[in-house]
């Protein structure tokens, strides 16, 4: 009897009705002849049967005199079911990737026509129902890099798809997990899961009890199928493992398929699917016999055997090979008219058996920790490796244990791979010459059982013939020491069951872009790990009596594990105390400790050595020029100050550097050489082999752009006197220089100069901790003011050569640019009347010395200085005199910042189209300079001045204001940029961001000390606070920066 289900219709009771209608038979005669009700024949044709049974479908194609082709439609509706065609949910979402990428909620499709929503849509389908990793999502949105605000963008596309998937749902479709994001729909709801359920059922043909019930499934599941997965998608996508496996899933359930319709004697449902799979895959033998033997049996012997005659001549012509035994026997039976069987298995081999190969080097001894890292790998590689060929790249820096950590987990996973475990070392960063792929190749060959004198010549035969033995088995394959990823590609499998597990000191981008790899960046050990990791060498209870020691040793060898091992082995040679050994920062001395003269090719230095040498020449001297600069780091305009090179020609050799893992970029745009690589870099020779000359490198008193330029001196110009120009003028022996007191000093004295605390100061400025650079202005500015002081090393001959007049003048001039950069700091920190009356002293000063600059940078502060105080006009006077002196010197940064002034002035007296105007022409002229901090500045001015006539443009320039002084570092800015997005999302209707942000602004402003920040972003949360109807919050708010506001206005002097 048939089975009663769903009152839907069917695709197959419309056809049935159809294919009655044109036979010109009732329903009372056709029930008849098939021997069924015409009650049963009515719920046929109205869709109520959900699966017909094959005899029922059988009689009704006798009784109909149906055709062959029209009783293969017939069973292959039948055997759809309401499962495949049957009408969706109202309502329900459903996704679909076996194909272009389609959503749908209900019969409606949902467009997503963004093609970033539909990267990230397409990653967490292949990846459901586990999560896809925040790298993983990272790399696949943004495959040539991300930008630096790759965080809330990423927040914001999954906000986006939460909306598309389930609008009205209780909890959001995309889930949040510590791994990333996981698609949270049923998996019934993802034609990719349907597929993989009805695979399941039959995943070959001896575990079918029942031909025809593993013939149905079979049918429906290859019914899911629209094309390729994924198939409008970029390659990136397309190519991920995911995919690769699922295309490939398809194609093993198109061999069963074809397998159940010759055992059932119904090789016409075959054909049509295996037709265009062969054109798809042009070389796969298997679905050609197939295709040979279906068309054979469905009658059809000169298109079978003219299908064999083509792919045997593509086979010798592509690859040179003959047909393999399976199509052999397919293309046999056809001419013995015996095609209606399955392909016989190939003949039994008469050679001696191939073992297993084993290639994996030992397993590390002395493993410790890294149990993240464990899990990431376990998470980023499939259970079951059958149902995908997972690509994982485990790169980072020189000695950081990345092969050790590749060793270890595949030691330990070993019974997953039962066909074997294939390693190559590639020589990446070797004494030799990198490893041929063509060579590796060849050895992988041999192990897989190719007899020697069968190994093609060609590299490219090679690589077919390897991903043809790889096809429908289970190895790994470690490819150790990668030095890019044309050495790795050749050797990838082309069929889903190997897994790949790559190491590398680059970060292997080109594996992620164009092959679906997964990385996995291998960090340094923390402290707990490494002090483990030094007991398993020294002892626990030596570690556990030197608890800090250990600590400081690990800290000292940046947590590298060679690094460590070494510091260990040489510690048990000496018998010294962990106390005494280990020094608390990395140091040229602990580096020659970890040299290894009885064995050259394991010490530290050697591991750095071969990541040196790889690099081309331009960042190899870079590198060596970053050993000389702080420790603590620079940014890519500071290098290219360093280098003597323009920003763009440092920021290449910066990002080689940084994808070699020789230098840390964090934050985004700050670089620094990580641990003993710092003093690895300054022990370098130069090209020629001698050692570099520091007196050559950019100095403080002599060659720094500062000091070039008499008119630009040491002001803080807001931009120019970021680390850009400020690094080169300190010198390394400042860090280490004590504090002087803070009494004007009468006498000689050693110690830091005037210039170097101003240095200091510079920094503070634009890192945004503003007390302490106040701090600095008002020391140097005390020296300076000392008239007996000296100048440092030939002071005194200076003062025989020069006139004391001109020397004076010269000291009266940087004691004058001291006091007017206190006084910008001053104003910053909520004290204007202070910082006017520090300009009234240095104003005249610098107008007298004829420096035309300075005096240029107190007028634009004079300027901002009177708007705070509520006095516009003479602000706005201020700032037209301060555009004169900014022209006079043509200096655009200049001219930017005198205009922010004068913008400043206008907004705050509720000029907001005056504002905007000038806003505009600030951030075009900061925009010519190539200056970021008044670009930032402007940006953010302009967005406040856009928010009651356009919030949407507000919202986007405000955006853009946050992005610039993010990756600049400019912190008082990004709390400006963030109080801006405050308002912003106020007015649009978004209070609870808004709160968040202003949170984030008040913050940064307390952290900073920017007072007159402080006040706006307090009035910013009052205007959230009020938005989400919290008044008592508001009115907080409101009075905190009523109080801030008075405390600057109370600083005036009574006239």
């Amino acid at each position: 009897m048939a089975e009663h289900g769903t009152d839907q219709p069917s695709a197959f009771g419309p056809l049935l009705r159809d294919l009655r209608t044109r036979a010109g038979s009732s329903q009372q005669a056709t029930a008849a002849r098939a021997g069924i009700s015409a009650r049963a024949l009515r719920d046929l044709e109205h869709g109520r049967v959900r699966r017909p049974r094959e005899q029922t479908v059988r009689r009704l194609a006798d009784a109909l005199g149906l055709s062959a082709g029209e009783t293969g439609a017939l069973r292959a509706a039948a055997a759809r079911g309401g499962e495949a065609d049957g009408p969706p949910e109202p309502g329900r979402t459903t996704l679909l990737v076996l194909g272009p990428l389609s959503l749908r909620r209900g019969r409606d499709t949902v467009p997503v026509g963004s093609p970033t929503l539909r990267r990230l849509l397409g990653l967490l389908a292949l990846a459901h129902p586990a999560a896809a990793t925040r790298q993983e999502i990272t790399d696949t949105l943004w495959p040539s890099g991300p930008p630096d605000s790759q965080q809330s963008l990423i927040h914001t596309y999954v906000s986006q798809l939460r909306r598309l998937l389930d609008p009205e749902g209780p909890a959001p479709a995309v889930a949040r997990t510590p791994a990333g994001y996981r698609l949270d729909l049923p998996r019934h709801r993802i034609d990719l899961g349907r597929f993989d359920e009805l695979l399941a059922r039959t995943t070959s043909l001896r575990h079918a009890p029942d031909p025809d019930a593993a013939h149905q499934d079979l049918t429906r599941a290859l019914r899911w199928w629209r094309g390729p997965v994924l198939a409008d998608a970029d390659p990136v996508l397309r190519r991920h493992p995911a995919a690769v496996a699922a295309n490939e899933r398809r194609i093993r359930a198109a061999l069963l398929h074809a397998d159940t319709a010759l055992l059932l004697r119904r090789p016409d449902h075959a054909v049509p699917l295996l037709r265009e799979l062969a054109h798809t895959e042009p070389l796969h033998e298997g679905l050609h016999a197939r295709l040979v033997l279906t068309l054979a049996a469905s009658g059809r012997q000169d298109a079978a055997l003219d299908a064999y005659a083509r792919l045997r001549a593509r086979l010798d012509e592509e690859l040179g090979v003959t047909p393999g035994p399976e199509l052999q026997d397919a293309h046999l039976r056809v001419l013995r008219g015996h095609p209606r069987t399955t392909p016989a298995p190939a003949p039994a081999s008469t050679t001696l058996p191939v073992p297993v190969p084993a290639q994996l080097s030992s397993p590390p001894r002395q493993f410790v920790g890294r149990d993240r890292q464990l899990r990431e790998l376990d998470a980023l590689l499939p259970a079951a490796p059958a149902d995908g060929s997972p690509l994982v790249a485990v790169v980072g820096p020189p000695g950081v244990g990345k092969s050790a950590l590749v060793a270890h987990w595949a030691h330990g996973h070993r019974d997953r791979f039962p066909d074997g475990r294939l390693h190559a070392d590639l020589r990446g960063h070797a004494d030799r010459p990198p490893a041929r792929p063509d060579t590796v190749l060849a050895r992988f060959l041999r192990a897989l059982g190719t007899p020697p004198d069968r190994l093609p010549a060609d590299p490219d035969e090679a690589a077919a013939l390897y991903r043809t033995l790889l096809a429908d088995r289970r190895l790994l394959i470690v490819l150790d020491d990668a030095r890019d990823a044309a050495q790795v590609r050749p050797l990838l499998p082309g069929a889903p069951g190997c897994t790949v597990l790559v190491t590398g000191r680059g970060r292997l981008t080109g594996l992620l872009a164009g092959d679906g790899a997964r990385r996995l960046t291998l960090d340094p050990l923390d402290p707990a790990e490494g002090s483990l990791l030094l007991g398993t060498v020294l002892g626990p209870s030596r570690v556990a009596a030197e608890p800090a020691a250990a600590r400081r040793l690990v800290h000292a060898c940046g947590g590298l594990p060679l690094a460590l091992r070494i510091a260990a082995a040489d510690l048990t040679t000496r018998g010294t105390a962990l106390t005494d050994y280990a020094p608390a920062r990395p140091d040229a001395a602990l580096l020659a400790r970890l040299d290894l003269p009885d064995d050259p090719h394991t010490g530290l230095r050697v591991a750095f050595d071969r990541s040196y040498r790889a690099l081309p020449a331009p960042a190899r001297h870079l590198f060596r020029l970053l050993g000389h600069a702080p420790a603590a780091g620079l940014t890519a305009e500071t290098a290219a100050t360093l280098a003597a090179t323009t920003p763009a020609e440092t920021a290449t050799q910066l990002a080689r550097l940084a994808d070699a893992h020789l230098l840390h970029e964090r934050p985004p745009g700050h670089y620094r050489l990580p641990g003993l690589l710092h003093p690895y870099a300054a022990g370098l020779p130069d090209e020629t082999g001698r050692p570099l000359d520091v007196n050559q490198l950019p100095d403080a008193k002599r060659a720094s752009d500062l000091d070039r330029d008499p008119e630009h001196n040491q002001l803080i110009d807001l931009t120019r006197t970021t680390d850009r120009k400020v690094l080169p003028l300190l010198t390394p022996s400042l860090s280490r220089t004590p504090s002087l007191p803070r009494t004007p000093a009468r006498q000689p004295q050693p110690g830091p100069y005037p210039d170097d605390i101003t240095v200091l100061g510079l920094i503070c400025w634009k890192l945004g901790r503003l007390p302490e650079a106040a701090d600095h202005f008002a020391h140097a500015a005390r020296l300076l003011g000392a008239p007996s002081r000296d100048d440092g090393p030939g002071g005194a001959a200076d003062r025989e050569d020069r006139d004391r007049e001109d020397r004076d003048r010269e000291d009266a001039d940087r004691e004058a640019i001291a006091r007017t950069n206190l006084a910008v700091v001053q104003r910053a920190l909520g004290r204007p009347a202070e910082a006017i009356r520090l300009l009234g002293e240095t104003l005249p000063v610098h107008r007298r010395h004829h420096n035309r600059f300075s005096a240029a940078v107190a007028l634009t502060c004079l300027s901002a200085a009177h708007t705070d105080l509520g006095d516009h006009a003479t602000g706005q006077l201020l700032a037209h005199s301060a555009l004169t002196a900014a022209r006079a010197v043509r200096h655009r940064a200049l001219q930017a910042n005198a205009q922010l002034a004068l913008a400043e002035s206008h907004f705050t007296a509720r000029r907001t189209a005056e504002a905007a105007a000038a806003h505009r022409e600030a951030l075009a002229l900061a925009e010519a300079s190539g200056d970021r901090h008044p670009q930032a500045a402007a940006l953010a001015g302009l967005a406040a001045a856009l928010l009651d006539t356009d919030p949407r443009a507000a919202l986007r320039t405000a955006e853009r204001a946050l992005a610039l002084a993010r990756a600049a570092e400019f912190r008082v800015l990004e709390g400006e940029a963030l109080t801006v997005l405050t308002r912003v999302r106020a007015r649009l209707g978004d209070p609870h961001t808004a709160l968040s942000l202003g949170r984030d602004a008040l913050a940064r402003q307390r952290e900073t000390g920017h007072r007159p920040g402080e006040a706006r972003a307090h009035l910013a949360l009052a205007q959230a606070a009020a938005a989400l109807g919290s008044d008592a919050e508001a009115v907080r708010h409101r009075r905190e920066a009523l109080l801030i506001t008075r405390a600057a206005a109370g600083s005036i002097p009574p006239n």
